[in-house]
């Protein structure tokens, strides 16, 4: 097994033990109109968002569905930040082609 090392992006601390890793959809994507979907001005609910397990970083490294799974829906915006795996030269250059693609080996 090669460890994954995991950052707290609220503490910027080092995760220890296991990560456990959740599905979470936004159901704001859902509606058809863009514009539509978050009105200035109002508050969003968060009403029926729930978090569905997925599995530890464990079964990240060693499952190429839950990879494309992570890879396919991080917006691009967290990917630079949240999606780097540099240090973890094993499962490293597959990712890397995974990310460059969207989730495509």
């Amino acid at each position: 097994m090669h460890p994954i090392t995991a950052i707290n992006p609220l503490t910027n601390s080092r995760l220890v033990g296991e990560v456990e890793l959740y599905f979470i959809e936004n159901p704001y994507l859902k509606i058809e109109d863009p514009k539509e979907r978050y009105p200035e001005g109002k508050t969003l609910s968060l009403k029926g968002v729930k978090g569905i397990f997925m599995g530890s970083d464990y079964n990240f490294i060693f499952s190429p569905d839950m990879q494309r799974k992570v890879i396919q829906n991080c917006i691009d915006d967290n990917r630079s930040t949240y999606m780097r795996f540099s240090e973890h030269r094993p499962v490293d250059y597959r990712i890397q082609r995974m990310l460059a693609t969207n989730g495509r080996e």
